[in-house]
């Protein structure tokens, strides 16, 4: 074979393994990428909360707490001071823990409550960490014969 030809035999090997090698590169990536979404979970569904108008309202120095269905499944609460609203709270004050349970939200409300009778104003967030001191302090009260 004459050496002009050899060479270009060779350039067209490595072209067409570099061909390769990209091909192989981006069908691992695909199948990677296909392969996480399919073992991906989707978050589950919370049930709707359940609540009584008539019952889930608490009067508290003044104030009035109606707990109110979240779009998550969990608990919120309106604070009425008379028939001005004084907060309106459809998510978790504190993003990373909902409030799942009325005893806790009730809690969060009187918390809320105090602030605002306290400096004039509600607090967009709660400290972190309230919301599991509230809800330890509602499920010790709740084992409590």
């Amino acid at each position: 074979m004459h050496p002009r030809k050899i060479k270009q035999c060779a350039v067209q090997q490595n072209n067409g393994s570099l061909l390769y090698k990209t091909k192989a590169v981006l069908f691992f990536c695909c199948f990677v990428l296909l392969a996480s979404l399919a073992h991906a979970q989707p978050p589950r569904a919370r049930t709707p909360v359940d609540l009584d108008p008539k019952k889930d309202i608490l009067e508290y120095k003044g104030l009035t707490f109606r707990l109110k269905p979240t779009p998550g499944g969990y608990y919120g609460y309106d604070i009425m001071q008379g028939k001005a609203l004084v907060r309106h709270q459809v998510k978790s004050p504190e993003p990373d823990h909902p409030l799942t349970d009325k005893e806790t939200a009730f809690r969060a409300a009187k918390w809320v409550a105090d602030q605002y009778l306290l400096k004039g104003h509600c607090p967009s967030k709660l400290p972190p960490g309230l919301l599991n001191r509230l809800a330890t302090t509602s499920s010790l009260n709740q084992s409590k014969p």
